[in-house]
């Protein structure tokens, strides 16, 4: 937990959320529910072990900032994930509801496993990618993007039977769920590179 103010409040909360979600607390030393609310959430911080940062701001010291989030009454707390607001509360509210808040903000391990892994593949570190996505797919073993980000690694690193072994899981998978949030086009363009890989397996064969 910090406190933070105006002047430090770009890199306190902006630029810090772009690698952990901030919850910003703005209270009040009058406030009596914020004497409930504030201990709550540092003990929170230490339980969630870095997975979310907590900010605080004393709204009778920093009149610009409550003044840019139009605050009625406190206390009201902010959440930041990669530099914009996404969620707000108002009041003392319960450890339940402020857990199943902080929940829907904080991605699992598996998914910033996955987020490490685009970036060095972006980067052209497959083996680093490859590390990464074996770990979050132990996590998430069915998850078919991920399995098709592992199979795009190994034909990458030549790896090819291991490829095509992975792109028949994940469109397995995308055949059997059929998520809402999978475009036909992306699972066309997948079997397109299964097809492809399979056709160079075949010609290493041969020769």
């Amino acid at each position: 937990m910090i406190d933070t103010s105006l002047s430090s409040f770009e890199r306190d909360v902006i630029e810090a959320s772009m690698e952990v979600p901030v919850l910003v607390d703005f209270w009040a030393p009058w406030c009596g529910p914020c004497k409930t609310l504030g201990p709550l959430l540092e003990r929170l911080e230490r339980e969630y072990g870095g997975r979310f940062k907590l900010v605080n701001v004393n709204s009778d010291t920093n009149p610009e900032l409550v003044a840019s989030f139009s605050l009625k009454s406190v206390p009201y707390a902010v959440a930041f994930v990669d530099g914009n607001a996404v969620a707000q509360f108002s009041g003392a509210q319960p450890e339940a509801y402020i857990r199943a808040f902080l929940d829907r903000l904080i991605p699992n391990p598996a998914d910033l496993e996955h987020r490490a892994a685009r970036d060095a593949m972006a980067q052209g570190q497959y083996p680093v990618a490859e590390e990464y996505l074996r770990k979050a797919l132990l996590r998430n073993p069915n998850d078919s993007t991920m399995q098709d980000h592992l199979a795009e690694v190994y034909a990458k690193q030549g790896k090819l039977k291991q490829a095509v072994a992975l792109w028949e899981r994940a469109i397995a998978e995308w055949n059997r769920t059929l998520p809402a949030d999978v475009d036909p086009a992306d699972v066309s363009r997948v079997q397109k590179k299964l097809e492809s890989t399979r056709v160079k397996v075949a010609k290493q064969q041969r020769d």
